[in-house]
């Protein structure tokens, strides 16, 4: 009986030291690291095309027979075209380049003041920009702005409207504006944007057409646009 006791408590004792020893030495499983957050990335060569509205004033300085004086007339159109670029993404700071051309048909006249009708005609537009912008996620604010070749004739044409003459220039200026853009997929984003643009023409010299007097003129173009469009992302 005393034996069967003591070979009892043996066997506890050593079921013990067995479940301590496990104990001891048991190294719990890692716990999975959470999953991290994801923010869409605006990194990346971009293309795409846009078009949209156009408004302003197609004014001109102009010199009859050694006088000046200026003139200006309201000018309205649209435009349609595409663009490229790449952007830098630097935590939230989206720092990016780009170019687009657009058929940009914008016109209009006036001007009778110097004994002539003054009209104005674009064509075609081309921009070569920089731009900025706060990344929130899918969503980017951004400004634009950067250096602007734009094509365009220039008329006077007598009051009687039977006699033109036109000329034809293209002008380097500047275009400054802001925009928003947004992801709506990995690979598609969609944006609308505003730019203002000066154009400074070189002088042109009107020999006068129909009995209008000779004259020089200078266009000078405040323009505005609107556009939207969509760019494919890679």
């Amino acid at each position: 009986m005393l034996r069967t006791i003591t070979v009892s408590a043996a066997a506890a004792l050593v079921s013990t030291v067995a479940m301590a020893a496990d104990q001891l030495y048991y190294t719990p499983e890692p716990t999975p690291a959470p999953e991290a957050a994801y923010f869409y990335d605006w990194s990346g060569t971009h293309v795409g095309f846009h078009g949209g509205g156009a408004w302003g004033d197609g004014g001109s300085d102009f010199t009859i027979g050694g006088v000046g004086g200026s003139t200006s007339f309201d000018i309205d159109g649209g435009q349609v075209g595409v663009q490229a670029g790449h952007n830098w993404q630097h935590g939230n700071i989206v720092l990016g380049v780009g170019t687009d051309i657009s058929w940009f048909e914008v016109d209009g006249a006036g001007g009778a003041a110097t004994g002539a009708t003054h009209s104005l005609d674009t064509g075609l537009l081309v921009n070569l920009t920089g731009r900025a912008g706060v990344a929130f996620d899918h969503v980017q604010p951004y400004l634009v702005g950067g250096l602007s070749v734009l094509d365009y004739d220039y008329s006077l044409s007598n009051l009687a409207g039977t006699a033109t003459e036109t000329h034809g220039d293209t002008d380097l200026g500047a275009t400054l504006g802001g925009g928003l853009e947004v992801a709506v997929t990995n690979d598609v984003s969609l944006f609308g944007e505003y730019r203002h643009y000066w154009f400074e023409g070189e002088a042109l010299a009107f020999a006068g057409p129909g009995g209008v007097a000779a004259q020089t003129v200078n266009p000078d173009l405040d323009i505005d646009t609107v556009t939207g469009g969509i760019n494919w992302r890679f």
